[in-house]
């Protein structure tokens, strides 16, 4: 189930970039949907930090925030599209948990500790990315604030 969720979690992506050229189409903006690269074999290693790192790090940040921008935006539309990519994001960061669990044990120790390692480097410049946000929100995004919060929740 991993291959097939995977396959899934790209074709989320896709209609997510759908999705939001949709929103910005529809307020003026001109939008060009993102191209996918072919398939490339990589080393296990590669892929387990990768995936610590932008799955298990930023997927499921990435959850959280646009379950919080779906609960604050004004409009109805937007509402909408960011509860359905909040869902989405949830299952993605869920999935690279699995991911992480089912491979980490399969790489040697010096590689286990360098994506645990790359792992908690990007939960702390997650923070400190978060903290540079303005005092009041300018985007659709959280601002400081709320977005340390969210942080927190998840991180502690």
């Amino acid at each position: 189930p991993l291959r097939a969720d995977a396959r899934q979690a790209l074709v989320d992506e896709v209609h997510h970039a759908a999705l939001a050229g949709a929103q910005a189409a529809r307020l003026g903006a001109r939008v060009e949907l993102p191209r996918i690269p072919p398939p490339v074999t990589r080393p296990a290693a590669e892929v387990a930090l990768e995936n610590a790192t932008a799955g298990c790090v930023h997927e499921a940040f990435a959850a959280l925030e646009a379950a919080w921008q779906a609960g604050h935006a004004a409009d109805p539309a937007l509402r909408a599209v960011l509860g359905r990519v909040a869902a989405d994001e949830a299952r993605h960061a869920a999935l690279s948990a699995r991911i992480h669990a089912w491979l980490l044990p399969r790489l040697c120790p010096a590689d286990q500790a360098r994506v645990e390692a790359a792992r908690v480097a990007a939960v702390r410049r997650l923070r400190a990315t978060l903290a540079r946000r303005p005092a009041v929100a300018v985007d659709p995004r959280p601002a400081h604030g709320p977005a340390l919060q969210l942080w927190a929740a998840l991180y502690g």
